[in-house]
């Protein structure tokens, strides 16, 4: 009996072991803070990579925090409006401000793709001067100007 209790206990064990690696790992989309509005008061960040979806050659994008407001650019027109934080969530209380530049196609579509992003709002952490911002499979990494 000691002998079958051992065979069906073993199993189990190893099950256990495995989700207890696999807790450990988790998803670490960021080693981050959740960010403040005292982190975000009259800062400037800038993307350094972005992944999960191709920017315009030649562009980045930058957000710029002043009053209360988040404005958006990233190669053509700049977008402003005021934010909201919600824990992590960073996003846009209303649909933007925007200038109205003439773009080219790409950048048009790719001022829609970040007032989407940030009406819907993303996952932000902070790290000392980089900041993330997570959505789905998108992640962008980005550093504070000086």
């Amino acid at each position: 009996m000691a002998a079958m209790t051992k065979r069906t206990f073993a199993p189990f064990v190893v099950v256990l072991l495995m989700l207890a690696g696999t807790a450990a790992c988790g998803s670490d989309a960021s080693s981050g803070t959740a960010v403040t509005e005292s982190d975000l008061a009259g800062a400037t960040y800038v993307s350094t990579s972005v992944t999960g979806h191709t920017l315009v050659k030649g562009t980045s994008i930058k957000l710029v925090f002043d009053s209360g407001n988040m404005a958006v650019s990233a190669g053509c027109n700049t977008q402003t409006g005021p934010y909201t934080l919600a824990g992590e969530n960073l996003n846009w209380k209303t649909q933007p401000a925007s200038t109205m530049m003439a773009c080219a196609e790409d950048l048009s579509a790719q001022d829609d793709w970040l007032r989407a992003l940030f009406i819907s709002g993303v996952a932000t952490t902070i790290d000392g001067t980089k900041m993330t911002m997570v959505k789905a499979d998108v992640t962008i990494e980005l550093s504070k100007e000086s």
